[in-house]
């Protein structure tokens, strides 16, 4: 059965597993995947947070089927797992991969979302769904498409009783301290104790936005906390754990031409 997983990630230290897919419902402009394709938090991958963008990286060619992932997870017995990378949910064995992964290796099964899809979530630990802004208008600029079904679905994951949390990429002169302060007035209607973590934005593709500094940061996080009581934001810190890539594996990415014998094929983002 194939799946639209085409990179597989792994932190021993924390035996954290990232599971990478491909295909997405909206077109973010600022979207790290167009800039660095493979789990930005591989070691090999930091640097390129910092430096400036050259055109987009090339999209994956290949991908993983499910029992290929299923033994890749055997050897790595992870006890969390974030299912990442463009929109995860929309992959057709999206409810086989998590209810396996939660009967096989009783993981904490993390996804992260757009939030404009609604998946089954029986077998969802926690959701972090990705805020990009409030304003519809700008929303639409930013995506491609309106946010009312983004933030209605906040609402119903909230509902549901699935433990969820909120992100936001800070985006000087775009999206930022204002409109971060009403996406936590829209986070404090629903519960103002769901956490709220914002990024730094990274330059991307030909995008005119700068770089978040992390005083860009401080100052959005003043404003987010007016109204929430939970809100986090990583500084320029040393990370405490290594993160390296199981599929393609390290040697692979260094030469994409060495290619394991596994299914390839297209994949076009929806």
């Amino acid at each position: 059965m194939p799946t639209n997983i085409y990179n597989i990630a792994f932190a021993e230290s924390a035996r954290q597993a990232y599971l990478h897919f491909w295909g997405c419902n909206i077109r973010c402009r600022g979207c790290i995947l167009r800039k660095i394709p493979y789990d930005s938090m591989l070691d090999r991958n930091m640097h390129l947070y910092l430096a400036e963008p050259k055109g987009e990286a090339a999209p994956p060619k290949r991908f993983l089927d499910f029992k290929s992932v299923m033994d890749i997870l055997s050897d790595l017995r992870p006890t969390s797992v974030i299912l990442e990378g463009q929109e995860a949910s929309l992959d057709p064995s999206f409810s086989l991969i998590t209810e396996t992964l939660h009967e096989r290796f009783n993981t904490q099964n993390i996804l992260l979302t757009n939030g404009l899809n609604m998946p089954d979530l029986s077998h969802v630990d926690k959701v972090a769904v990705g805020l990009k802004c409030f304003d519809e208008g700008l929303h639409i600029d930013y995506t491609g498409f309106p946010n009312r079904q983004i933030l209605s679905n906040f609402r119903r994951i909230h509902a549901s009783g699935v433990a969820i949390l909120a992100e936001t990429v800070v985006i000087p002169g775009y999206i930022d301290k204002e409109e971060v302060e009403k996406l936590s007035q829209f986070i404090a209607s629903v519960d103002p104790n769901i956490l709220y973590h914002l990024d730094a934005y990274s330059r991307v593709a030909d995008n005119p936005w700068p770089r978040a500094t992390t005083k860009d940061i401080e100052q959005t996080a003043v404003a987010a906390r007016r109204h929430l009581l939970n809100v986090q934001f990583l500084r320029d810190e040393p990370r405490e754990f290594d993160v390296k890539s199981i599929f393609p594996t390290e040697a692979e990415l260094d030469a994409p031409e060495l290619a394991p014998a596994v299914e390839t094929r297209e994949l076009v983002a929806g």
